[in-house]
């Protein structure tokens, strides 16, 4: 059985196709933009590898957070603000006049893909039914996947096409482009939210977030650096990695500051929705010798979703 809309009509779903797409296309493009970016913005090895990578971190610190947003204030109204945002980051990106700028405008522009990502499947989950759904997950992957391959292709034709000073620009304004014709195509979603959305646990997202960026730092920082000299623990190359104020040490500092401070408790966790639970962060011998209630909480039974 397929769902069908009041007048009869299937379901809208094609702009979540679209923002999938671009989630990995934006990658790609990225990296195949690299060599013009680092040589107009006079970029080194490892600041070029934090423009490709920024977006990356941002992206992937957002997505629990985001999508417990979605739950709770609506999938098409965070799908609209994420295409939108996207849409301004992309063009941001593409008229960054210095890297510090570009840095900001890719950070954000991981933030916004970020608030659309997690909307896509969960919108599928609640407005699609049978086999309309099983077809919608299949083209969900196909797009993830045609987004890699597309942004090497098209995104080398356009820095071709565009020359070096504009190629790179023009690549990311496609990312722009191709966003707002997503936000557009979004006003015909069918709204939906869950009907026990989670705790956001805003600061656990944010510590995890700079925990991520601060690790791309460190490691962007150090294939820049002498190993040999690290090896010896000499020079000022080996305080930069791993001096108590170095990226990678702050990473760690703040990865152990982000650990949930819900309870457990051997009758199960408590309900503070951190963004991990807590559950995860105690030794059990086995999932099984879990209590149900901490199960429950490390997978996805509570949510129930309505439209």
């Amino acid at each position: 059985m397929e769902d069908r809309e009041p007048g009869g009509a299937a379901p809208t779903v094609w702009p979540l196709y679209v923002v999938t797409f671009l989630a990995t296309y934006t990658i790609a493009v990225a990296a195949i933009s690299a060599p013009g970016i680092q040589r107009e913005l006079a970029i080194g090895d490892s600041g070029i590898s934090l423009v490709v990578g920024a977006y990356s971190a941002t992206f992937a610190a957002g997505l629990i957070f985001f999508g417990r947003v979605g739950d709770r204030w609506g999938r098409r109204r965070m799908f609209r603000i994420g295409t939108l945002a996207l849409a301004v980051m992309a063009l941001l990106t593409a008229a960054a006049p210095t890297f510090g700028l570009l840095i900001v405008a890719r950070l954000l522009q991981g933030v916004a893909a970020a608030v659309t990502t997690p909307q896509t499947l969960a919108s599928i989950q609640a407005v699609l039914r049978g086999s309309a759904r099983l077809r919608a997950v299949g083209l969900y992957s196909v797009f993830a996947g045609s987004g890699t391959v597309a942004g090497q292709v098209l995104g080398g034709l356009i820095n071709s096409a565009f020359g070096p000073h504009w190629g790179w620009r023009a690549a990311f304004a496609s990312v722009g482009i191709a966003a707002l014709i997503a936000w557009w195509g979004a006003s015909h979603l069918t709204e939906s939210r869950s009907a026990s959305p989670l705790g956001l646990d805003g600061r656990g997202s944010v510590l995890v977030a700079t925990a991520l960026l601060l690790l791309i730092a460190g490691l962007t920082s150090a294939a820049s650096i002498d190993l040999s000299s690290i090896a010896g623990g000499q020079g000022a190359s080996a305080g930069v990695v791993w001096g108590p104020w170095s990226p990678l040490m702050m990473t760690g500092v703040l990865l152990a500051a982000s650990a949930p401070n819900g309870k457990y408790t051997p009758s199960g966790c408590d309900d503070s929705s951190p963004l991990a639970s807590p559950c995860l962060w105690r030794s059990c011998q086995s999932v099984t010798s879990m209590p149900p209630s901490c199960r429950t909480r490390t997978g996805h039974s509570r949510r129930n979703d309505s439209a």
